[in-house]
């Protein structure tokens, strides 16, 4: 056998009688006492806290709280679009009044139909109501350029326009639903 492979294993057998000193274990944990525990990061601290049987129920009322805040705004601009039909602010309105009841089976609606043209000469309410007829239901001119008529109609669906200074078809822009009509025109839709 050669020397150095007689020397290594010389010094294999020999493991065994290198052992550690005794007083090494109390020295390391002696020494492993003096160190602070790690700290964990906010994010590592965030995770933990999310994984938690709580945070479902966190997820959902976050996801709660994001929907009420949607509808809140939908509500409120629902609101403030209705509040300013009301004042006659928009460029064309059309308001339900209040109803009544003709009848058992029939129930009337009272509708204002609101127009603001303050430079128009004439504004008249055409639709399915009046056969599309402008001479059936002329609208009359109140403060601050506003066109106003009221109308009693059953409930149901109606089509309709502003026909002014007798040429001109508008849309009304403050209308919930139109519908293409095929001539080139939007019609508001009422839904009473």
């Amino acid at each position: 056998m050669d020397t150095g492979m007689k020397a290594i294993a010389d010094r294999i057998r020999g493991i065994h009688r290198d052992l550690p000193p005794d007083d090494l274990a109390p020295k390391i944990v002696a020494a492993l006492n003096g160190v602070p525990p790690p700290s964990a990061s906010l994010w590592r601290r965030l995770l933990w806290r999310l994984d938690g049987p709580f945070a479902a129920w966190g997820y959902r009322l976050a996801v709660l709280g994001v929907l009420a805040g949607i509808m809140a705004g939908i509500w409120t601009l629902v609101g403030q679009r209705n509040t300013s039909s009301l004042q006659g602010g928009g460029e064309g309105v059309a308001q339900k009044v209040h109803s009544t009841s003709q009848g058992p089976d029939e129930h009337r609606v009272s509708v204002t139909f609101v127009y603001y043209a303050p430079k128009a000469e004439s504004v008249a309410l055409v639709g399915t109501f009046n056969d599309w007829n402008p001479r059936k239901t002329p609208m009359v001119k109140g403060r601050n350029g506003t066109w106003n008529v009221r109308l009693n109609l059953t409930s149901g669906r109606y089509e309709y326009l502003f026909l002014v200074n007798g040429r001109r078809y508008e849309t009304d822009p403050n209308a919930v639903e139109v519908r293409p009509d095929g001539l080139g025109h939007e019609n508001a839709v009422l839904r009473l």
